[in-house]
């Protein structure tokens, strides 16, 4: 990772740290897309959208909500469901600090949209979207 951390960064840290996720899919947590040949079960993230609240006060920073989309796949929809039942789990009204490389985003809450269910047939895997909207400062 660069000197400069992210949200992005942090959010990463987090699903890579948390058990029950790295119990499913070990180190398969990806930004942004799949790499080919990837093993299945696998995890996926991405931005969506992201708002800033301007404030005028220096300590406390911006107040961010964005809208994030995490997607777990499995070569089954009982591995793809696991996955997406420990992402939830490990989300879901989350409250606190996430951090990578020295850098804290406090967050005030994670709110949780989904599972949605897929079937790619071309690649033989089940996907279930979860969406979720996080609260934080920068």
């Amino acid at each position: 990772m660069s000197d400069t951390t992210y949200i992005e960064d942090a959010i990463y840290e987090h699903l890579v740290e948390a058990a029950a996720i790295s119990a499913v899919v070990g180190s398969r947590v990806y930004p942004n897309l799949l790499p080919n040949g990837t093993t299945y079960p696998a995890l996926m993230y991405r931005p969506i959208s992201s708002n800033r609240d301007q404030t005028h006060n220096a300590e406390t920073g911006s107040f961010v909500k964005s809208r994030w989309e995490f997607n777990c796949y499995g070569a089954s929809y009982t591995e793809a469901t696991t996955l997406a039942r420990a992402v939830r789990a490990e989300l879901e009204s989350y409250q606190g600090d996430l951090g990578a490389n020295g850098k804290t985003y406090a967050v005030d809450n994670i709110e949780i949209d989904g599972p949605r269910a897929s079937y790619d047939q071309d690649v033989g895997t089940h996907k279930l979207q979860i969406d979720a909207m996080i609260q934080h400062r920068e």
